[in-house]
């Protein structure tokens, strides 16, 4: 006889294991290959339309500021009722480049943006197995006045019959043709374009209304834009959005940044005024706060890519916001000295509510020369 090494297992006991290993099937998720972005949007809140184009309304870096219309038609009373004609449908003003811009792709662009923007296209054609190609790029005043007196013309000619004069417009009487313009085209001096961080794209000769049908843009907007914003694009007028501007645009997209972009699904980015640089750059006050009640546990001051002057400050000084503001937020000031660098064109200060949280801008100033 044979010696029996394992014991022998009773029949009962069969049925119970062969039961036990059914279950434990049954109770294994399936897992399937998801993409990066799938996986982080399943604890992100999920942004409306609306509140995917507004991030890109908070401080960005290396950008002049601007307050007023520049010259459009040769008549200034007619230049100021299309900027209220533009303010009154959401446009606002857009600032220009400080530092000087990169090229890519035959495009001239912000150079922080051109690293995200290659790391996007290759994960487009690994993931989706489409390439991602680029229409246009920074745009100036000068290009833009005349893409947009371009347009004045053509839907005068299409809606009147003739030119609208700068009478007219400076009275409101064609109001319906700067309409009809702004539906399309931003007036200069309110186009994203001037920043450098805004494009727009193609994929497969699909552009402009039909980029809506490429499997790039759906790769792109797929999970809530989650694929885009992972590497710190979003659209920059969004089926959906209320009340930015021109229609929808499914080709122009805009580069906020990848921690901008994390902070703002994860709706904890900050906010505050940078109120200021003291003698000799080497003093920094203002005040930050976050969204739903979360504290600022550390600011940190940034002058270009890389360059972090000041990190992990924690703030211990009050500020009353709601005197300042008229919203009841709690927040914290601060005035610290940090040895900004003369050439310096700009200085961003950026907060977080947390180690592991991504930091979110609060304000940029210019420095000038």
């Amino acid at each position: 006889m044979t010696r029996q090494l394992v014991p022998a297992i009773p029949q009962r006991l069969h049925s119970w294991v062969a039961l036990a290993l059914a279950l434990a099937l049954l109770a294994t998720p399936v897992i399937t290959p998801t993409a990066n972005a799938s996986a982080a949007s399943a604890r992100s809140h999920h942004l409306s339309a609306t509140e995917v184009a507004r991030l890109f309304d908070n401080p960005l870096p290396a950008l002049t500021s601007r307050s007023s219309v520049p010259a459009i038609t040769g008549s200034r009373a007619a230049d100021e009722r299309i900027a209220e004609v533009a303010l009154s449908r959401g446009y606002r003003y857009r600032g220009s480049p400080i530092d000087g811009l990169g090229t890519y792709q035959g495009r001239r662009l912000q150079r922080r943006a051109i690293d995200d923007l290659r790391d996007l296209q290759a994960a487009m054609a690994r993931e989706a197995g489409v390439t991602l190609t680029l229409t246009s790029g920074h745009r100036g005043v000068a290009s833009q006045r005349r893409i947009f007196r371009s347009r004045l013309i053509s839907n005068s000619l299409t809606l009147r019959g003739r030119m609208v004069t700068n009478r007219e417009i400076a009275q409101g009487r064609a109001d319906d043709v700067l309409a009809a313009v702004m539906d399309r085209v931003a007036p200069p001096g309110f186009s994203k374009h001037h920043t450098g961080f805004a494009i727009d794209v193609a994929s497969r000769g699909l552009g402009g209304f039909a980029f809506r049908q490429s499997r790039a843009f759906g790769w792109l907007t797929e999970d809530n834009y989650a694929n885009a914003m992972r590497f710190g694009w979003i659209p920059s007028y969004p089926d959906g959005a209320a009340h930015l501007g021109p229609r929808p645009e499914p080709w122009e997209w805009v580069w906020i940044g990848r921690d901008a972009a994390e902070c703002g699904r994860e709706r904890s980015c900050a906010q505050g005024s940078l109120d200021g640089i003291g003698k000799r750059r080497r003093k920094v006050k203002g005040w930050a706060a976050t969204p739903e009640g979360r504290a600022v546990r550390r600011l940190r001051v940034v002058t270009a890519p890389g360059t972090i002057m000041l990190d992990g400050l924690v703030p211990t000084k009050r500020y009353d916001v709601a005197a300042a503001t008229g919203f009841a937020i709690d927040g914290l000031g601060f005035t610290v000295r940090v040895p900004v660098p003369r050439k310096a064109e700009w200085v961003c200060l950026e907060a977080r509510t947390a180690r592991r949280e991504p930091w979110s801008r609060v304000d940029c100033l210019a420095l000038g020369s």
